[in-house]
């Protein structure tokens, strides 16, 4: 199963998956973003052969994660500002 975001390196930060269940196991899945991609929010989480992708801080929270036998992709983030940003 594949989570995606969509809205690209120009877009504004946009969560792809969030974890909020008691405990959680992820099999298999690509979870694919840029800046915030996977939010380990609460409880023991383990993500047991996935693909993960995002670039600056893109997996983040305040609990417990284990990543088993899975891959992380460092995206370059861009450099340009997206016409109307107010930054």
């Amino acid at each position: 199963m594949t989570f995606r975001n969509t809205t690209g390196p120009l877009g504004h930060q946009a969560v792809v998956f969030l974890s909020a269940s008691n405990t959680s196991a992820v099999y298999e899945c690509s979870i694919e973003g840029y800046l915030g991609t996977l939010f380990t929010i609460t409880s023991p989480q383990i993500y047991i052969q996935c693909q993960i992708y995002g670039t600056t801080d893109f997996i983040f929270g305040a609990n417990q994660a284990m990543f088993q036998d899975s891959d992380n992709f460092l995206r370059k983030p861009t450099t340009q500002r997206k016409v109307g940003c107010d930054r």
